[in-house]
């Protein structure tokens, strides 16, 4: 070896010592290599922006549409509260990523082509919404039943749980289901690249969270909560009427 002379921090090598080699001891990987920040790029690349626009304006007015999860977040808001609303927001929003996942992966075609599942899927969300509107009409005899019974409580409070309520309202909906068919039909078709479909899932999942937890947030405001507290019974058995009219209108779908 040579004394003096400067190894370059190159090939696994960060200088000299006493005329010994002293290996790298880390790595650095540059951001352009690091496994996000790729795959988040080739996504950003794929992206057309023409169709993500579509998907924004399209998914925008079907969120925004009065509806059996605009009405339960506002049943939700006024009978339980802020906390329970937001609960309930979330599981709409994860009802989104279902969708999402059942048309990526082609199970959108069986219940296309397939009445029977489609009817099924449309019956068990109506009887599920008819079951909201019609508790919501006599809850207050349920809360009485639910303390003087214990083996009524245990499937009521499951029933009543307002992350699932938000779930399966959600999947349930036809409505949602007939739209999410004809997105992935129309807008996002067999070219679109897996990352950007998966982008737009997480995409839309997001910005209805964001919605109904900004009703939520809204109609637990002070400025409503005096209204509220004074007509909490007569809202609720009218968000109630909601419900059941909007069951029976997807059995006659």
């Amino acid at each position: 070896f040579e004394s003096g002379r400067r190894l370059s921090c190159r090939g696994g090598e960060i200088g000299r010592h006493k005329g010994l080699k002293i290996p790298r001891t880390y790595t650095s990987v540059p951001v352009r290599f690091r496994p996000s920040v790729h795959i988040l790029f080739m996504t950003l690349n794929d992206l057309n922006i023409e169709q993500f626009l579509s998907v924004i304006i399209a998914h925008f007015l079907a969120v925004v549409s009065p509806g059996p999860d605009f009405t339960l977040i506002l049943k939700q808001s006024v009978k339980n509260g802020k906390k329970s609303a937001l609960l309930t927001s979330l599981g709409i929003s994860i009802g989104i990523l279902i969708h999402v996942f059942y048309c990526i992966v082609g199970i959108s075609y069986l219940i296309s082509s397939n009445i029977y599942i489609f009817n099924m899927i449309k019956y068990l969300g109506a009887i599920y919404l008819l079951y909201l509107g019609v508790s919501s009409l006599g809850f207050k005899v349920i809360n009485l039943r639910k303390k003087n019974s214990l083996t009524y409580g245990n499937f009521e409070n499951y029933l009543q749980n307002s992350f699932l309520i938000g779930f399966l309202t959600n999947i349930f909906n036809p409505k949602a289901t007939l739209f999410f068919l004809s997105l992935f039909t129309f807008i996002i078709d067999s070219n679109t690249s897996l990352s950007v479909q998966i982008f737009y899932g997480i995409w839309m999942s997001l910005v209805t969270y964001i919605w109904f937890a900004f009703i939520s947030i809204i109609i637990t405001l002070d400025y409503f909560d005096k209204i509220i507290i004074k007509y909490s019974t007569i809202i609720d058995r009218l968000l109630g009427l909601v419900l059941i009219y909007i069951s029976m209108e997807i059995f006659y779908f």
